[in-house]
């Protein structure tokens, strides 16, 4: 995904509106997707939380998921005028609810499966 000529960054999910379709070419992704999902990992977490959450907001990507795999966690961010806001946090028995696309809901138990 190329957000600018610096700015390349791989988001683990992502969804582009069909108003939005014509950022997506043959080769990548040409601008901000309007919803984005990262899972953290011990190698990627500082990197996910840190600059791409921050290349994510000033690039315009309305909605920006966290699953946090260590906390079991869904966090949901929303843009608004100051950055993201935190709206909303799935944990243990919970569900993340999408702003943008209504209906789509993520439940905990099937994000982190027990083993």
């Amino acid at each position: 995904m190329v957000l600018s000529p610096t700015d390349v960054v791989q988001p683990d999910l992502l969804f582009i509106s069909e108003s939005r379709r014509s950022i997506v070419t043959e080769k990548n992704v040409q601008g901000a997707p309007d919803w984005v999902v990262e899972i953290l990992s011990p190698e990627s977490a500082r990197r996910d939380l840190g600059l791409k959450k921050k290349l994510y907001a000033n690039h315009g990507v309305r909605e920006y998921w966290v699953a946090d795999p260590s906390s079991r966690t869904i966090q949901v961010f929303t843009l608004g005028e100051q950055g993201y806001e935190l709206v909303e946090t799935a944990a243990e028995g919970g569900a993340a609810s999408c702003r943008l696309l209504p209906g789509l809901i993520a439940e905990h138990a099937s994000v982190f499966r027990s083993e």
